[in-house]
This record gives C-alpha cells, structure tokens and sequence, in this order.
C-alpha cells in the first residue's frame, strides 16, 4: 500500500516538474531580453511579458496577435520588443551578406606572389576585377536588405530615449504608476507599480474617456483569459496551455491577495480610485488628509470649468487655493502624501486639463520628494506633451 502511494504520488508530480523545466526554458530563453529591456525603460518586468511575446512571435503581426479575439493590440514595451526583433534579424542578414561576399573573394597563393608568370599584368587586372564586383555586390546587398523590415518604427522611436519609451501609447489621465501594455478603442491596459523599483504587482484597465483606474488581472497572462471570459471568447490551445503552465493559483485568488496587502499602504483613494501609496512612519510623519473633502473638491472643480464670471469663479476657488497653501506647509513637514493626493486628484478628475498648471507644479514636486525621480521626469514629459 506504501508503495502504491508513493508511485501515485511520482506520477502526480511529474507534469509539475515539467512545468518548472518549461519554465526554466523560457526564462534563460529571454533572460537577455529582459535585461535589455529593463534598461531601456529603467524599470523591472516580470517574465509573463516575455511569455505574450513567445505567443505574438508566432504570428505575421506580433502586435495584433489578439485583435482578432479580444479586439486588443499590443503596445508599449511590446512595441520596442518588435524593433528589437527586426533590428536582430536585419543584423543577421547583414552577418550573411559579408559571410558570403568573403567566400566569394578570390584567394591569392603565396607562390604566386613569388613567381613571375607570364601575363601577370593581365592576371593582376582579373583580380581587381573580381575584388571590385565583388565589393559591388556586397554593397547592393547592404543597400537591399533593409527591405525586408520595416523601419518606419525604427525611426519613429528612439529606443535610447527612456522618457520617450515610457510615453508610447500613454494617454492623459495615465499616471506614471501605469505603464501601457495593451490597448482597445474603449480601453488602456497596463502594469501597475506604485515605486518605480518595485515590480509590477498586477495589470489595470483605465477606460480612454475616464481616469478611474481599476486592477483587472494578477500578470498579463491572467489579463488575456479574464479578457477572453469578459467577451466570452474559446481562447487556442495552445495558449491555454501557455497560460496554465505559468498560473499556479486562480486570477481571482491571486489578485483578490495582492490588492489585500496593498490597500494597507493606501492613504487615500483619490478620483482615480486605485488610490496612492506612501510611506508613513510610526509618528505618522509623511501623509496628512486635504482640507477638503473629496465631494466638495469634486463640485468645486466641476462648477468653475462652467462658471463664466470670473469673480465668481474666484469665490469657488477660494478653497482651492486655500488647500495648495497648506500643501506648501505640509512639504515642510514632511507630510509630501498630502500634495501627492491633492496632484492626484486634480489628474485624475474628468476637468483636468483646466487644471494642468497646478497639477504640473503639485505632482513632479511630489514624485521627487517621495524620491520617485522617474515618476516625477514622466509627469514633466506628460505635462510638457499637453502644453
């Protein structure tokens, strides 16, 4: 009966262990890409991306492997996967073209160097001749193989410019914390990290005409099946298969935990919804609640985008203005949460680009206090792209 067990037991365990050497596979696989592009964009990624990736390859458009099912299109980081893609692939090409233009070349023996042969100077033409077509030849190859690739992306973005990747495919009303990653007519989606050192801890949907932000899936892979259940849509396969190799746990469980342990270091939930998370120490130095509530800043900035007198409109304000004063005193004394909140607010409110001035001097200053520097440069760029 032990026996028995233990050999149950073994067979149990042995699509697991191929799981995990799968997942060893695909990750030494895309280890270089992960480092490149965790470089580029400054930012760390976790593996699920290059697993999309694996999938998108397979298709003639990367990009647009799910828009015929879910109506999605990769974006983002996707979009400087591809061009690194193509720009490999034209490399290797080029690596070719001079691999075969050297075996094309004429080898010159050492004896006849050395020993003169009548009509050398007619041989010596031959084999200018043939050094010249030679060279020829290499060079339309060089011109021509670009051909293969498109590289109207390449020269639409530049992939050394870490602020430029980070605003593809960004919208206003997309904070820093979100990162784009997939995108539809009604639609953004993208990573979430509430540091730019952390990882991301889950992938959120933003609707284009809202700044209501709402986690949607624990990892890219749970996005395309909670996707494909919201559009009752029978995914392949073979990226069923692709997604449960690398989900361990259910997309509810897993993401129903995470939001659990991050609510705890949410101060306040702003108009976005998703809220903002910022260390507070034990005497409670770093975050203090807005002089406003948020039903009052809501009407407040609501009635003075459709009041026309402007002394009136001034009256409305008075709080307003009131608030960004104690904002200052709050920089003061430490207590940055509290302008990060007001900023965030002001972002994330259906008026906001009445409001961009102060929310171009509130949350960049907010971002470097919270010594997130790469939130706080993406926040400029944005502000400066609205201008």
């Amino acid at each position: 009966h032990y026996l028995l067990q233990s050999n149950l037991r073994s067979r149990k365990e042995m699509p697991e262990n191929g799981n995990k050497s799968k997942r060893r596979k695909i990750s030494s696989e895309f280890q270089t890409e992960k480092e490149d592009l965790e470089c580029k964009f400054g930012v760390k990624f976790n593996m699920d991306i290059f697993r999309i990736w694996q999938w998108a390859l397979k298709n003639e458009n990367p990009l647009a492997c799910f828009s015929k099912d879910l109506n999605v299109q990769l974006c983002g980081p996707f979009r400087v996967l591809l061009i690194e893609q193509k720009n490999r692939k034209k490399q290797k090409e080029l690596d070719k073209t001079e691999e075969d233009s050297d075996n094309n070349d004429v080898p010159i023996e050492e004896s006849d160097k050395d020993t003169p042969i009548e009509g050398s100077d007619n041989d010596s033409v031959h084999k200018e001749a043939v050094n010249t077509n030679t060279g020829d030849e290499h060079k339309e190859s060089q011109h021509q193989s670009p051909k293969n690739t498109n590289e109207a992306d390449s020269a639409d973005i530049d992939c050394d410019d870490m602020l430029s990747l980070h605003m593809l495919d960004r919208e206003w009303q997309c904070p820093p914390e979100m990162q784009p990653c997939l995108t539809s007519q009604t639609h953004v989606y993208g990573l979430w990290r509430d540091d730019p050192s952390d990882i991301p801890c889950f992938v959120v949907s933003k609707p284009r005409d809202s700044g209501v932000i709402t986690p949607l899936a624990k990892d890219l892979l749970n996005l395309i099946r909670v996707l494909a259940k919201n559009k009752k849509v029978k995914l392949p396969e073979a990226l069923l298969t692709l997604i449960d190799t690398y989900s361990t746990v259910s997309t509810s469980e897993s993401l129903k935990q995470v939001e659990s342990k991050r609510r705890k270091k949410v101060v306040a939930k702003t108009f976005n919804k998703i809220g903002i998370v910022v260390p507070v120490s034990k005497n409670d130095v770093g975050y203090r609640p807005l002089s406003v509530s948020y039903a009052e800043l809501d009407s407040m900035l609501t009635q003075s985008c459709v009041e026309t007198d402007e002394a009136e409109k001034d009256k409305i304000l008075a709080p307003f203005d009131e608030c960004v004063n104690y904002i200052q005193f709050a920089n003061d004394e430490s207590d940055y949460g509290m302008g990060f909140e007001f900023g965030m607010c002001l972002f994330s409110h259906s008026t906001s680009k009445n409001f961009t001035g102060t929310i171009c001097r509130l949350l960049p200053l907010a971002y470097d206090l919270l010594k997130r520097p790469l939130f706080s440069r993406i926040m400029k760029r944005m502000c400066e792209a609205l201008n």
